[in-house]
């Protein structure tokens, strides 16, 4: 669970960016303000997941309900990402994954709670720190996975590989300086893009799921 869930974090941080970049043509600054929904809302929800363990003595339900809304919702973020910022503009798609990110920050502190309630007492430095090479090692594998279908989906056809990284560098207006057919196209496979990047991405709240509805310890 610690895994997975420093891969959904990641991979959304590392993502959204290159996102807001390419196709809604923002600024460095304006960037760094649109990812703070992204950064607060997941602390959010592990604060939430805390005091309802605290209160209840129950562990597993919290994640496993959790994550199953995080994967639905990161579905709902792939296929329904065009639509939602035709409404909102930049702020579509950081709107999106902050809402996520609450139900996605249920796994991390349950996963620790778990560790430390399992772990004996001389064991219990070495069980928190077993939690946070878990959570860097799936940080570093479901970033690499989930770029890697953006960067395998937008490769296969060279004009938009180039098209795509003029984006990157100089913003949408490299979209809006093609002509019509060709903007189109590219707009298309941009898209196309990063709905399979972030459908990989929703695997992963799918793993995490399926771990917390099958964890052992229900309660404390």
């Amino acid at each position: 669970m610690a895994a997975c869930s420093g891969a959904l974090l990641v991979s959304e941080a590392t993502i959204l960016p290159i996102h807001l970049r390419a196709v809604d043509g923002a600024s460095a600054g304006e960037i760094g303000l649109m990812m703070l929904p992204l950064t607060a809302t997941v602390g959010v929800g592990s604060l939430i997941t805390g005091r309802l363990v605290s209160r209840t003595g129950r562990v597993a339900i919290f994640p496993a309900v959790g994550q199953t809304a995080a994967a639905l919702g990161l579905l709902l973020v792939a296929f329904g990402m065009g639509p939602v910022g035709a409404v909102l503009g930049p702020w579509g798609l950081p709107a999106m994954l902050a809402v996520v990110a609450v139900f996605q920050g249920s796994a991390m502190p349950v996963a620790q709670i778990t560790m430390q309630s399992q772990a004996p007492p001389a064991m219990l430095g070495a069980a928190s720190a077993s939690v946070q090479l878990s959570r860097s090692v799936g940080s570093a594998i479901g970033v690499t996975v989930a770029m890697g279908v953006l960067f395998v989906a937008l490769g296969r056809n060279a004009a938009i590989a180039d098209v795509f990284a003029d984006a990157v560098r100089h913003g949408s207006a490299a979209l809006v300086s093609l002509p019509e057919a060709s903007r189109a196209s590219a707009v298309t496979h941009i898209q196309g893009g990063f709905s399979a990047a972030f459908s990989t991405i929703a695997l992963f709240a799918v793993v995490n799921a399926v771990l917390a509805w099958t964890l052992p310890v229900r309660r404390l």
